[in-house]
C-alpha cells in the first residue's frame, strides 16, 4: 500500500509544478509544451474525437441503403441523414476550438545553438503537436454538417502549421471530398494528386484515399474507372459494414459494365461476409439479375427465386423477387411472363415493404409499352412510376421528361376515347341504350358482391391495384366505355395514392379503429349496411349513366368539337414531343376527315402539307389544295397564296404596336379620354389581334383613373371572362381582388346580378360537398387523403367518393358525394371542420360549400369561387349578404 502511493504522490507533485510554471501559453518552455500537449491530447482532443465518432456512428445507424440503386460510397451526402449527428459534430468543433484558442503555443522558445535542427525548431509556426489535429477534427466535423467553406478554411489553416505528413495528407483527401460534394470533380482529382498517390501515403490513409477516388469517378458515371479504387478500398477498410457495402457496390459496377462473372463473384463475397439479411438478400437477388441466360443457369436461378418466394423471411421482399423473375424472363425472351411478373411486383410493393419495387416495376412496364409504341399504356405506367420514384433514381430527368410528354398525350387520347364513347352511346336507340346500361349495372352488382367476398383476405394495396388492373383490362376489351371512368382507373397506383395515400399492407386498412370492427369481418356487412350503400351509390342507377350523354344537337356538337381539339393537340404532341410523324399525321387526318369545320382543321391541313412536302409531293399537294378550297380566308391559306401576306402581317403588327404605345403615353400623361378613344380604335380595326387583351386592360384602367368604379369593374370582369388564359387576365383578377377588399359593396352588387344568371337553386336535386382551396400549389393528394380518412372514420355506413382536381391552374377542389338533396349535403357541410381535417389548410385560402353538379360545372367555367359563395350564403344558409365580401371561414359554417 505504501509503495503504491509513492508514484501517485509524485504525479501530484509534478502536476503542481506544471500548473505553477507551465499554465501560460505565452511561455514556450519544455515544461509548458509538455503540459499543454498533455492536456490537449488526453482531455480535450480525446473528448472531441469521441463526440465525432459518436456522430459518425449515429449517421451510419440512420442511413438506409436502397439496394435497387447504386449504393453511395459514403453515407454523408444526405443532409437529413447527417442532421442526426449535428449535436455530436458541434461538440467536436467546440473541443477543437478550445485546443486552438487555449492550447496553441506560437511564442518563440529561447534560441540555443545555431544547428540546422535548432533553427527548424525555432522557426516553427506552432509548438503544440495537437493543434493541427484539432484543425483537422474541426474540418471533418464541419464537413459532416455540410459547412464546406468552413471545413476548407480549417484544412488550409492546418496545412500552414502542420509538420505531420499523415495529417497533411488526410487533410488533402478531405479537401478532395469537399470538391466532390460540390461537383468540382476535376479539382477533386487534382487535389487528391497532391498527396503523391497511394504509394506515398501511410497504409492507414489508403482506404480513405481509394474510397474518395472511387467516389469521384462514380459520381461522374465513369463506372469502369471507379472499380479498381473501389476494390482496393473494400480490401483495405477495417469497418465490417463499410467492407460489405463497398463490395456490394463493386458488384453493382461490374454488372453495369457487363462483367457478369466478376459481378457474381463479388455478390458471393458479400454473402460470405454474413452481412445483415437485407444486404444478403439483395446480393442473392442481384445475382439472379446478372446471370447469363445463355449459360444454362437461368432455370436454376428461377427455381431459387421460387424457393425464395416461399421463404417466410422474404415476406418483406416479395416485390424484389418478382422483379428479379421479370428481369430474368425478359432476358430469356418470355415477354408475357415478364410483364406478368412486373405486375405482381407492383402488387406486392407497399410502404411496409419499402415500396421500392413498385417504381422499378412500373418503369419496366412503361418501357415495354413504349418500345411497342403503345404510348397510351406507356404513359399510364410512367405516370404511376413518377408517383413513387424521386430525383435519386437513375436517369430521373429523362424519365420525368418522357412521363410529362406522354402524360400530355394520354390526357388528349383519353378525351378522344371518352367523347367518342359518349357519342356512340348517344346514337343508340333508347332500347339499345337501356340494355347496355342494364348490363353494366348487373356487372357492377356482381363486382360489388365479388369484392365483398374477397375482402377478408384481399383488402390491401397490392390486391387493390391488381383488381383495378384486371378491371381496366376488361374495360379495354369491352370498348373503353366512358361509364367506367377509365382514365382514373388506368392510372393504377398513382390513382390509389391520390385517393387513399400509402397504406400499410395489412387487413382492415380502411378502418382507423380496428377494435370497433373486430366482430365484423370485411365483406360481412349487415343487409341494412349493404342496402344503405347501394341506395347511395350512383353506380346502380340508370340516371347515373345517362347524366353526361350528349342527347341533343348542341351537346352532341360540343362533344364533337372537344374530340376534334384533342385530335389536333394529340397530333402536335406526337410530332413535336415524340417525333412520331406517322401517328401525328393519323390524328390530323382523322380531324380533317371527321370534323372538317373545326377551328383547328386549317392548321391540321397546313401541317399535313408540310409533313409530306419532302416525301410525298402529290399527297402534300392534295392537302394544300383542300386547305385552299375549304378555308381560303384562313391564316394558313393566306400563307400559301399571298406572297405579301407576311409583309402585311408585319405592318399590321407595327401599326398595332404604335397605336398601343400612343394610348399608353396618353394614359401616363393623364389624358384618359384620348387613351380610351385610341383603345376603341384598335379594338374596332384589329379585333382579332393578339394585342387586344393588353388594349382591353388599358381601356379598363382609363375608367379606374377617372373614378368610374362600376365601369372599371365591369371592363375588368369582361377581360377575365373573354381572355382567361392571358397575363392581362391575371392582372385584372388581382386588381378586382384589391377593389373587392377595399370596396366590397361594388363586387357584391355586380356579382349578385351575375349570380342570378349563372346559378339555379334546386334543393331537391342531388348535391356534392366541395372543399375549395384558393392556393393552386396546395398538395391535392394530401387533401384528398385527409378527406377520405375523415369519411372513413366518421361515416362508416356510407360510401362517399372523394375526388381532387386543379381547376384551370387557379384553385384546388375536393368533391365529396353524392348526397340525396341539399339537406343531406348540408348535414355533412356543418360537421366538416376543414382546418382540423385537412393538414396545412388555412382560413384565408379555404372555403367549403354544397353545390349541384350543373352549378359545379358552371363554377369551374366561371372560375370565381367568391361569386358562388354569394349564391351559397343567400340560398343555402339564408344569410343577408348585402355589403359583405370575402370567403367565410372554412368548415362548419
Amino acid at each position: 500500500m505504501r509503495n503504491s502511493r509513492v508514484p501517485y504522490l509524485l504525479l501530484i507533485a509534478m502536476a503542481c509544478l506544471m500548473v505553477a510554471g507551465g499554465c501560460s501559453v505565452e511561455k514556450n518552455t519544455s515544461l509548458s509544451r509538455f503540459y499543454h500537449n498533455l492536456t490537449a491530447r488526453y482531455n480535450i482532443y480525446h473528448n472531441g474525437t469521441q463526440s465525432y465518432r459518436a456522430g459518425i456512428k449515429r449517421i451510419a445507424e440512420n442511413h438506409s441503403d436502397d439496394y435497387s440503386l447504386l449504393l453511395p460510397v459514403f453515407d454523408h451526402s444526405d443532409e437529413q441523414t447527417v442532421a442526426v449527428a449535428d449535436a455530436d459534430m458541434e461538440r467536436a468543433i467546440q473541443k477543437a476550438s478550445i485546443i486552438i484558442t487555449q492550447k496553441s503555443i506560437t511564442a518563440r522558445p529561447e534560441r540555443r545553438s545555431g544547428s540546422r535542427r535548432d533553427e527548424e525548431f525555432y522557426n516553427r509556426r506552432e509548438y503544440n503537436r495537437w493543434v493541427d489535429n484539432a484543425y483537422l477534427l474541426m474540418a471533418k466535423a464541419r464537413f459532416h454538417r455540410h459547412q464546406f467553406d468552413q471545413a476548407r478554411a480549417s484544412i488550409n489553416l492546418m496545412r500552414e502549421i502542420s509538420l505531420d505528413d499523415d495529417i497533411i495528407n488526410e487533410g488533402i483527401i478531405w479537401l478532395a471530398r469537399i470538391h466532390t460534394e460540390r461537383g468540382n470533380y476535376s479539382e477533386a482529382l487534382r487535389t487528391l494528386g497532391e498527396t503523391g498517390g497511394p504509394s506515398l501515403i501511410s497504409r492507414s490513409l489508403r482506404p480513405l484515399y481509394h474510397s474518395t477516388l472511387a467516389d469521384i469517378y462514380l459520381r461522374q458515371g465513369d463506372y469502369a474507372r471507379a472499380i479498381e479504387p473501389l476494390a482496393l478500398a473494400a480490401g483495405e477498410v477495417r469497418d465490417r459494414r463499410q467492407r460489405y457495402r463497398l463490395t456490394f457496390l463493386k458488384a453493382q459496377l461490374y454488372a453495369e459494365t457487363g462483367n457478369v462473372a466478376e459481378a457474381i463473384r463479388a455478390y458471393e463475397a458479400v454473402v460470405g461476409m454474413r452481412p445483415p439479411y437485407e444486404a444478403e438478400f439483395n446480393a442473392r437477388i442481384n445475382m439472379a439479375g446478372v446471370v447469363d441466360s445463355s449459360a444454362g443457369d437461368a432455370e436454376d436461378i428461377m427455381r431459387q427465386l421460387r424457393r425464395m418466394l416461399r421463404d417466410e423471411k422474404n415476406r418483406e421482399y416479395l416485390d424484389q423477387i418478382y422483379l428479379a423473375k421479370g428481369d430474368l424472363a425478359a432476358r430469356l425472351g418470355d415477354t408475357d411472363s415478364a410483364v406478368d411478373y412486373y405486375h405482381q411486383a407492383a402488387a406486392a410493393s407497399s410502404p411496409s415493404t419499402g415500396g421500392g419495387g413498385a417504381g422499378r416495376a412500373y418503369l419496366a412496364l412503361a418501357t415495354y409499352y413504349y418500345d411497342k409504341t403503345d404510348f397510351f399504356n406507356a404513359g399510364l405506367y410512367y405516370d404511376s412510376a413518377m408517383a413513387v420514384i424521386d430525383e435519386r433514381y437513375p436517369d430521373f430527368d429523362e424519365i420525368s421528361r418522357r412521363a410529362d410528354n406522354l402524360g400530355l398525350l394520354v390526357r388528349e387520347l383519353a378525351v378522344i376515347r371518352h367523347e367518342d364513347s359518349l357519342r356512340m352511346v348517344a346514337l343508340m336507340s333508347p332500347q339499345q341504350r337501356s340494355n347496355l346500361i342494364a348490363g353494366i349495372i348487373e356487372r357492377e352488382r356482381a363486382s360489388e358482391q365479388e369484392g365483398r367476398a374477397t375482402q377478408q383476405m384481399a383488402y390491401n394495396l397490392g390486391q387493390f391495384y391488381e383488381s383495378e388492373r384486371r378491371f381496366r383490362d376488361n374495360i379495354q376489351q369491352e370498348g373503353s366505355w366512358y361509364f367506367y371512368n377509365q382514365t382514373a382507373l388506368a392510372f393504377g397506383r398513382s390513382e390509389f395514392s391520390r385517393r387513399w395515400g400509402d397504406r400499410p399492407l395489412e387487413d382492415n386498412w380502411r378502418r382507423s379503429n380496428r377494435r370497433e370492427v373486430s366482430d365484423v369481418m370485411p365483406g360481412e356487412e349487415t343487409g341494412e349496411e349493404a342496402a344503405g350503400e347501394e341506395d347511395r351509390s350512383g353506380r346502380f342507377s340508370h340516371d347515373y349513366y345517362m347524366a353526361n350523354l350528349p342527347l341533343n344537337d348542341s351537346l352532341f356538337l360540343l362533344s364533337e368539337m372537344t374530340s376534334a381539339g384533342a385530335l389536333y393537340r394529340a397530333g402536335t404532341i406526337y410530332k413535336e414531343r415524340l417525333g412520331e410523324d406517322g401517328r401525328a399525321a393519323g390524328k390530323w387526318v382523322e380531324l380533317v376527315e371527321n370534323f372538317p369545320g373545326h377551328q383547328d382543321a386549317p392548321a391540321a391541313l397546313y401541317k399535313l402539307y408540310l409533313l409530306y412536302a419532302d416525301e410525298d409531293a402529290s399527297r402534300s399537294d392534295r392537302y394544300r389544295q383542300r386547305l385552299l378550297d375549304r378555308h381560303p380566308e384562313s391564316h394558313y391559306a393566306r400563307l400559301l397564296t399571298d406572297p405579301d401576306f407576311i409583309e402585311r402581317e408585319r405592318r399590321e403588327q407595327e401599326r398595332a404596336g404604335n397605336l398601343y404605345r400612343s394610348a399608353y403615353e396618353n394614359y401616363q400623361a393623364g389624358r384618359y379620354e384620348e387613351a380610351a378613344e385610341i383603345c376603341r380604335t384598335i379594338t374596332a380595326e384589329l379585333p382579332d389581334h393578339e394585342i387586344i387583351p393588353m388594349v382591353r386592360l388599358l381601356y379598363a384602367l382609363t375608367y379606374g383613373a377617372r373614378g368610374d368604379e362600376q365601369a372599371y369593374w365591369q371592363h375588368l370582369t369582361s377581360l377575365v371572362r373573354d381572355f382567361p388564359e392571358t397575363d392581362q387576365a391575371v392582372r385584372a383578377s388581382e386588381m378586382m381582388d384589391a377593389i373587392g377588399r377595399e370596396r366590397p359593396e361594388i363586387r357584391v352588387e355586380h356579382d349578385r346580378e351575375i349570380v342570378e344568371e349563372l346559378y339555379s337553386f334546386e334543393p331537391g336535386a342531388q348535391h356534392l360537398f366541395v372543399l375549395l382551396i384558393t392556393n393552386p400549389g396546395f398538395n391535392i393528394n394530401r387533401a384528398v387523403f385527409d378527406v377520405i380518412n375523415h369519411n372513413i372514420d366518421t361515416y362508416r355506413d356510407r360510401n362517399f367518393r372523394a375526388d381532387g382536381q386543379l381547376v384551370d391552374g387557379r384553385f384546388v377542389t375536393v368533391t365529396v358525394g353524392r348526397f340525396e338533396d341539399s339537406r343531406d349535403a348540408l348535414e355533412y357541410y356543418r360537421a366538416f371542420d376543414a382546418l382540423s381535417i385537412v393538414r396545412d389548410s388555412s382560413p384565408e385560402t379555404t372555403m367549403t360549400f354544397v353545390i349541384t353538379a350543373p352549378n359545379l360545372e358552371t363554377l369551374r367555367n366561371d372560375r370565381d369561387p367568391e361569386r358562388y359563395m354569394l349564391f351559397f350564403r343567400e340560398y343555402y344558409l339564408n344569410e343577408d349578404v348585402g355589403g359583405t365580401g370575402g370567403s367565410q371561414p372554412a368548415g362548419g359554417r
